[in-house]
């Protein structure tokens, strides 16, 4: 589903979200504004070639440097959502449950440009959680370098790799044996019967709400595996679909201005100090 005609209201908005939930009343919805219309689905370590070949290093470089930040985090997808908020690139993509925080991030910029909330949906039971085995399987393939990560791809990608007798043959090649390793890290009694299916998807997951952010923006996340980019309208190996909404972009600051009335905002949204003094000191200045 596409709206032809970009929105130009918050109340626009609003009606359209409930009207197209009509018939996911069992499903999960979640939101991510763009403030380009042009914007792909692409987390961010996908964005750079030489992020993506030193994705594994730059997790372990952040962590070693503040191991204390990490300490409480109890698997690598905790990890990564710590190192996401500190802004590392990582194979995760911010979304929202809230559909307002998706409009907000679609309109507080690019003033001249129109916006775009893509609404992702699935099977409530489709849902991922922090401690799924799953999410740990696809979190895990940040610690591998790029080529393990492209012999795991070439593995997973055999025709024949659906085959029970073929899965049992993708758990002992090397490269995916030594992801099984990296799980085992966290999950001990982790069995070697990795769905190579599972590793070319993306998964939408709620995260624990350790973060004041993340609680604040109502968030979760999806999770790329060997799949690099998503796009709204074609298919892929997820059990997700997607729709879009776009916004005039000479709505964007009405829309803001409404949205801030209804306390969705730069403060609320990012309440850090920091972020907050700043949006104390640009209200008065």
């Amino acid at each position: 589903m596409k709206i032809l005609e970009p929105i130009t209201s918050l109340t626009q908005f609003v009606d359209t979200v409930a009207e197209t939930g009509k018939s996911s009343i069992n499903d999960t919805i979640l939101y991510r504004g763009h403030a380009r219309r042009s914007y792909e689905l692409v987390p961010s370590i996908f964005r750079k070639n030489s992020w993506m070949d030193n994705e594994h290093v730059m997790l372990r470089s952040l962590i070693s440097r503040f191991p204390k930040d990490f300490d409480n985090d109890k698997s690598t997808f905790d990890k990564l959502v710590r190192a996401q908020h500190f802004g590392l690139p990582t194979r995760l993509l911010d979304m929202s449950y809230n559909a307002l925080v998706g409009l907000y991030f679609a309109c507080c910029s690019h003033h001249d440009e129109d916006g775009q909330v893509i609404i992702a949906n699935l099977s409530r039971n489709d849902t991922k959680y922090y401690d799924s085995d799953t999410v740990s399987c696809l979190a895990n393939l940040s610690l591998q370098d790029r080529p393990a990560k492209r012999a795991v791809f070439k593995a997973a990608a055999d025709p024949d790799a659906k085959r029970w007798a073929s899965i049992q043959e993708f758990n002992v090649n090397p490269e995916v044996n030594r992801l099984i390793h990296f799980i085992r890290g966290e999950k001990p009694f982790f069995q070697p019967l990795i769905n190579p299916v599972d590793l070319c998807n993306v998964v939408a997951v709620s995260p624990r709400r350790t973060h004041a952010r993340i609680a604040a923006q109502n968030g979760a996340f999806l999770l790329y595996g060997l799949i690099h980019v998503a796009r709204p309208g074609e298919g892929f190996m997820t059990n997700l679909t997607f729709s879009t909404i776009d916004v005039d972009h000479t709505s964007k600051q009405q829309i803001v201005r409404e949205l801030d009335a209804l306390g969705v905002s730069r403060d609320t949204l990012f309440p850090e100090i920091e972020n907050v003094a700043l949006e104390i000191a640009k209200r008065f200045s």
